[in-house]
């Protein structure tokens, strides 16, 4: 038995060959991982982005702040009607797109001349994603 000749026992070439293949093939296998997470998380992000509703919340604010402003300045005495017809639109309009959004007149504040100084408002928005709600106090 001692006449046979181990050379491949005393020979280190391959043991090193198969650990730098096990070296490289798990450098492989985080670097997928962490592409595949990258990956995941770009379309996580554009997806957020694609859904977030700021068209809508910016024409809530844009009727809330502006367009009623204008109203209270021309014509005060049917303000509050007026604000109530209008949160009654916007609501069946924004529930037809699955949505639920509102613009409520909380407080109205008049001058001794019968005119709207000041008013609160509050804009709601509601989606499957997003909920806003923003109290503000605009100043005629």
């Amino acid at each position: 038995m001692e006449s046979l000749n181990f050379k491949f026992i005393k020979d280190k070439k391959g043991q090193i060959i198969i650990i730098i293949a096990l070296f490289i093939s798990v450098l492989l296998a985080e670097l997928s991982l962490v592409y595949t997470q990258n990956i995941l998380a770009g379309m996580e992000s554009s997806t957020t982005q694609l859904t977030f509703p700021k068209y809508p919340i910016e024409n809530l604010r844009k009727i809330a702040l502006v367009d009623l402003k204008n109203y209270a300045k021309s014509k005060p005495s049917g303000f509050l009607n007026y604000a109530l017809k209008l949160n009654e639109q916007v609501e069946a309009l924004y529930a037809e797109h699955g949505c639920y959004a509102s613009i409520n007149i909380l407080d109205v504040k008049y001058t001794s001349t019968n005119k709207i100084s000041c008013y609160t408002v509050r804009i709601i928005f509601f989606n499957q994603g997003v909920k806003y709600v923003d109290t503000e106090t605009v100043v005629v």
